[in-house]
């Protein structure tokens, strides 16, 4: 595991949340990355290996930021530390809690108390926990797949596949805006002897696929058919009339 002296931050506000808390911090060399988009932020922890994550939270993005925590807490172990501007009551520290929050902060709040809580999370991140082989993590336009638990997440909601309907996805998410062919797919997911006359086989998996995936019309059309070809995940908003909608094969 390589970590880098940098805390990662999600705010909608030009100065960290932390105040003073972050030049204090900055003396001890640790370096803020700032992120105003959730999309990014995940991308960004797939790359890189990151001390602590801050998340910003107000009243009207409490869901919002839940999601988010269960996501990454699929993707890595580091420790997440959630502050407000506003008053954070019970219920809503418990839920973050439970949804994988190491600490969570009311401000303002005095530097002292800030460094040493932040500083006791890095220190029990870097030095107590024992290092694990990471899992293998795909993430593209809010779908999450982690392959080693066979697990599917899409904007924060747990998706249940089949084996085979997993293994479509994740290939084509692995091959994300590639055009893979019928062929290609059939025999990494079935095997070379299932070739011969599958694209039947194939069709029927991506449509029972789409249907367990599209469960939203604010979803984007993540599956795109290349006629005559095979498919690509292409996330591509739905924008045609739905009375017009046909079947494609």
């Amino acid at each position: 595991m390589i970590l880098i002296n940098d805390v990662l931050v999600l705010t909608n506000y030009d100065n960290c949340l932390l105040g003073a808390s972050r030049q204090e911090l900055e003396r001890h060399n640790l370096r803020f990355k700032k992120m105003r988009n959730i999309n990014d932020m995940l991308k960004e922890v797939q790359s890189r290996d990151y001390l602590l994550i801050i998340l910003e939270m107000t009243g009207q993005n409490v869901d919002c930021i839940q999601n988010l925590v269960i996501l990454l807490r699929d993707m890595v172990t580091t420790p997440i530390v959630v502050v407000s501007k506003e008053n954070i009551d019970v219920n809503t520290k418990v839920t973050m809690l439970n949804s994988g929050v190491d600490q969570v902060f009311s401000l303002p709040m005095t530097t002292e108390e800030a460094i040493a809580s932040i500083f006791a999370l890095i220190r029990r991140y870097t030095k107590l926990s024992k290092p694990t082989n990471p899992d293998m993590i795909f993430y593209s336009h809010g779908i999450l797949i982690n392959c080693d638990h066979y697990k599917v997440n899409i904007c924060g909601k747990d998706i249940f596949l089949t084996l085979k309907e997993f293994d479509i996805l994740s290939l084509l998410v692995k091959n994300h805006n590639k055009v893979l062919t019928h062929e290609y797919i059939v025999r990494e997911v079935w095997g070379e002897e299932y070739v011969s006359n599958s694209k039947d086989m194939l069709w029927v998996q991506i449509v029972r696929l789409r249907s367990k995936i599209q469960f939203s019309s604010d979803l984007p059309n993540y599956i795109r058919t290349v006629h005559g070809i095979g498919y690509s995940f292409d996330p591509q908003p739905i924008s045609i009339n739905k009375s017009k909608m046909r079947v494609n094969k």
